[in-house]
């Protein structure tokens, strides 16, 4: 009867599979925050009660277009400021989990040799 191979596992290879493990932990939890990052909308500005007005038909419309037109605005510079953010967080987590990939398959060919 034959007994089967036994080895001890090298210390590298352990090395490095518990420090692709942390890496890649970190690369979730970056990957973790870019799915939160929060819009961060300007505040609106209070109404005043003591606002004149246009009496004009048309200047009521004008009116009501430039401010939502402001108010668009705002939200989509809120919107680009958050996808920059999320960008650089997925960029750094894209790095991270290479990082892990890369200990992961060093660590299993050390262990495999």
């Amino acid at each position: 009867m034959r007994q089967g191979l036994t080895s001890t596992p090298h210390p590298i290879a352990i090395a490095l599979a518990i420090a692709a493990l942390i890496v890649g932990l970190v690369g979730a939890w970056y990957w973790l925050r870019s799915a939160r990052v929060p819009l961060a909308l300007p505040e609106s500005e209070a109404y005043d009660p003591n606002v004149i007005e246009p009496v004009e038909l048309e200047l009521k419309v004008l009116t009501w277009h430039v401010e939502q037109f402001r108010a668009n605005q705002s939200t989509w510079e809120a919107q680009v400021r958050a996808s920059g953010e999320i960008g650089r967080l997925n960029a750094i987590a894209a790095v991270l989990t290479a990082l892990a990939l890369v200990l992961s398959t060093v660590s299993a060919v050390i262990a495999a040799l």
